[in-house]
Parts: C-alpha cells; structure tokens; sequence
C-alpha cells in the first residue's frame, strides 16, 4: 500500500505534522478547560473557538501565496518554532501566577498566533507533498497525512484531557510546547525543491507582486471549469453535512430515541469510516474514466445516505448509513486533495491549496448555523433537513457529472 512512499523526506514531513496536530489539539483541549474553569463563561469558550479557526479561514489565501514564494521548509520550520515558542511562553504566565484575567488574555492571544500560524504552515505541507513523492504515489500519501491528522486528533483530545486532569494546564503546554521545538528540529532535515521567484523591487511592488499573485491563484481554479465545479461541489457536500453534525443529539432523541451514548457511536461511526476510505483510497490505484466514475459515484453515494437518514429509525441501520458517510466522504476527502495537486503546477500549489483550505474551513461555521436555524424553524423536524440536504446534495452532484469538462477534469492524468 504504501510502497516507496515512506521516504526520508516524506517521513520527516509526515512526522511533523503528526507532532504538531497532537500538540495542538491537546493545546486547544487545555486551553478550554481552563477557560471553562476560570471563568464560567460559555460565550467565552464559543469566541475561544472562533478565535483558534477564524485567522486560518482569513488568512488561508495570503498562506499559500507565501507557500509559494517561499521555501515551503522554511515556512513549515518556522510555523513550529512559533507555535513552541507561543506556547512555552503562555505556560511561563500560569508558572508566574499572574492575575486570571491577564492569563485569559495571554490564552486568548496564544490561541489567535497558533490559528495564524496553521494558515501558513497548512497550505505549505499540502503543497509539498507532491513534490516528496512519486505522482501516482500522491493519494497514498494523502491518505496516510490525513489518516495521522485523524489518529492525532482523537489521541490528542483523549490525552489532553488526561494530562490536564494530572499535571495541570501549564505543564501541558510546557510538553505540547516543546513538541513544536521537536517537530521543527526534525523538519530542518527535509530537502524539499524551492519555487524559483524573480526579484522583487521597492516594498511598495513587492505588496502589489503579492496581491496579484494571490488573485491570480483564485484566477487559476476560477478559469478552469472542471477545477472549479470540483471546488464548488466538494464545498456544497461539506456545508451540507454540517446541518448533519449540529443537529445530531436531536437526531439520537427524537429520530432513533436512544440515549447520549448512541451520539457518541454515530459520530464514532463516522470518524472510523473516514479512516477506512482513507486506506481504501492508498489500497485501490484507479485512473482516467474509473476514477472520475468513482467520485461521481462517491458524491452520490454521499447523497443517497443522507436521504436515506431521513427515514431510518432503526439504530443499528442508523450506524451503517453513519458509517457509510463517513467511509464516502473520507474518499472524496483523498481524491479531492489528490487531484487539486497533481493538476496544479509546484508554484502555483499554496495558492490553490490554500483556497481549497479556506473555502472548506469558511463554510462550514455558516453550514452550522443554518443547521441550527433550520431546526429551530421546522419545529426539530429532523428527517425533513436531513432528506433536504441529501435531495440539495444529488442535484449539486447531478449538475456536475452531466459536465464534460468536469468528468474530463476528474480522468485527466498529470503531465
């Protein structure tokens, strides 16, 4: 599966970013709890939340223009070496004892540099990957970085937890601060091509280089039919199974009525079935029509489950329908990166990357809240939102597969 894939480079890269999202997550988890325990506020852990994921949806298109006009190394190297020291220095203020309100705002403001930071570190890996590997070795590694970015983050929650329950919040920063320090001693070894940029003039050209540049990443995908309706309907699928996620406990209750534990299984249910199609997407090589017929496939598979959610009742059916989601959409998730990379020339990478990144990441809090809106104004009426996003999401994907350019899109080889 994951023959010639594993080499020094990649690895080093792979590790990295297995480092710094296990550090992270546990950071986040800490930073929560102590938020909750210091202060009481639920409106302050909500703007907590925003604050760690809004500089990464901002900021997305300014990281992968930076990604490439610069070592994607460097950028990588110095992401964790930020991060390290962030972090090591909010732990320095819970050590010092200073007053809970001037430790919020050094939580607060850690959280808002790490967020900035994961703009640029992560249109930088994803854009390198495919320079580390062979082409027809990209979806393996996509699998394998999203299957550890998935192990990680469940490991890293689960043990965040723990360590804060044990050692306290400025211990736990204190290792997920030197995990950093690790991560970016470890990728200072990565040899990785640099995209060749032509000297800039005064400042004042610079800026207007760097603003040009990065519309004419956006310009790239806009310009590109299939590229862009790939864009467009991957984005369509994720906002519509935000609804799926917000309104899930209603779903359990009323729909299936199990307890919270059954809540707990059908996100499980999705979390396992994204790993599996991530290892079904490093096992099985498809190219040309079989590919592109498989992620048409996919998204209406994607669809056909949702739907099919409406009208379950029965838990045990719940759970496969879940899983088949999960298994789907991990799936699309791989071929989806895949095929924006190998089609996307090195200099361009970040940019279009980043764009896939913010887009995603952007309109999944506005999925959310239409999902909550939406049941608030069908009186709950779950099976109703949940056929309506399955009905939505066949049309978006029946739209899509009945353009030529986009199926041409979805087959086409890389050069």
């Amino acid at each position: 599966m994951f023959e010639n894939l594993l080499n020094r480079n990649f690895f080093l890269l792979w590790q990295g970013q297995l480092i710094s999202n296990l550090g992270s997550q546990a950071f986040l988890i800490a930073a929560m709890y102590w938020t909750m325990q210091a202060t009481g506020s639920a409106s302050l852990m909500g703007v907590l939340m925003m604050a760690s994921a809004l500089p990464t949806v901002l900021l997305g298109p300014v990281g992968g223009t930076f990604a490439d006009w610069y070592s994607r190394r460097a950028i990588i190297i110095a992401a964790d070496l930020l991060s390290g020291i962030c972090v090591l220095s909010l732990a320095m203020m819970f050590f010092l004892n200073l007053p809970a309100n001037l430790t919020v705002i050094g939580v607060f403001s850690a959280v808002i540099v790490l967020g900035i930071v994961k703009a640029f570190f992560q249109p930088a890996i994803t854009a390198a990957i495919p320079d580390l590997v062979r082409k027809d070795k990209v979806a393996a590694a996509n699998s394998l970085t999203n299957f550890s970015v998935q192990a990680s983050t469940l490991l890293g929650q689960g043990l965040g937890g723990i360590l804060y329950r044990l050692v306290g919040a400025g211990t736990l920063f204190i290792v997920d601060g030197i995990s950093y320090l690790i991560s970016a001693v470890s990728e200072s070894f990565i040899d990785l091509p640099v995209c060749k940029r032509q000297e800039r003039g005064s400042f004042s050209q610079g800026l207007t280089d760097f603003g040009r540049d990065t519309v004419d990443g956006m310009k790239y995908v806009l310009q590109r039919t299939g590229m862009r309706n790939l864009l467009l309907i991957s984005s369509v699928i994720n906002f519509l199974l935000m609804p799926i996620f917000v309104l899930l406990p209603f779903y359990v209750d009323l729909t299936i009525t199990k307890g919270v534990e059954w809540y707990g299984f059908l996100l499980a249910a999705i979390s396992a079935g994204a790993v599996l199609g991530y290892i079904i997407a490093a096992s099985i090589e498809i190219r040309g029509e079989e590919r592109s017929r498989l992620i048409i496939g996919a998204f209406f598979g994607v669809s056909a489950a949702l739907a099919a959610a409406s009208i379950v009742a029965n838990s045990y059916l719940a759970l496969l329908v879940f899983l088949i989601v999960g298994i789907l959409s991990g799936l699309i998730n791989i071929y989806v990166i895949t095929i924006f990379q190998i089609n996307t020339p090195t200099g361009l990478r970040g940019r279009v990357m980043s764009l896939v990144i913010t887009l995603s990441g952007g309109i999944s809090p506005l999925g959310m809240i239409i999902g909550g809106l939406a049941g608030d104004l069908t009186n709950k009426n779950i099976p109703l939102i949940y056929a309506l996003c399955g009905g939505i999401a066949a049309v978006f994907t029946l739209m899509a597969a009945l353009n030529t350019e986009f199926r041409a899109f979805l087959a086409e080889e890389p050069k």
